[in-house]
């Protein structure tokens, strides 16, 4: 299926079997709790989620500014999305890094995890 098909297919609910992909903005959970899971995000519309106690939930997530009450209310997110199951993950990409001692400079950047590419290496220097 061509990709402009395949998108007006999703938006219009008529696929039983989707895949997606998608990569963090920022590094915080609302940047994906929002999206999979509110009412009003893109992924629980394009599946026809909706869970009113998930919704308050992300309201008080974002609202929140104590990290270890930020922390318990996307805990429990989380069960919430085990429990529902409104999409599967299929993948995580994970990373290994090696360098020398001698290389300065290098920094995680924790939204662009395979950071590795020519344009962010502005930063490293031989030391």
């Amino acid at each position: 299926m061509e990709w402009a098909t395949y998108l007006d297919e999703l938006i219009a609910n008529k696929l039983t079997l989707f895949i997606l992909g998608w990569g963090a903005d920022y590094p915080d959970p609302h940047n994906f709790v929002h999206p999979f899971m509110h009412t009003d995000g893109s992924f629980a519309a394009f599946q026809g989620y909706s869970n009113p106690e998930v919704d308050r939930l992300i309201a008080e997530g974002i609202a929140t500014v104590d990290p270890a009450k930020r922390q318990e209310i996307y805990y429990q997110l989380q069960a919430l999305y085990y429990e529902d199951v409104p999409s599967i993950g299929l993948y995580q990409p994970l990373e290994r890094r090696y360098e020398r001692d001698w290389v300065k400079g290098w920094y995680y950047n924790s939204v662009i995890p395979n950071s590795n590419t020519v344009s962010y290496l502005y930063s490293i220097s031989k030391g």
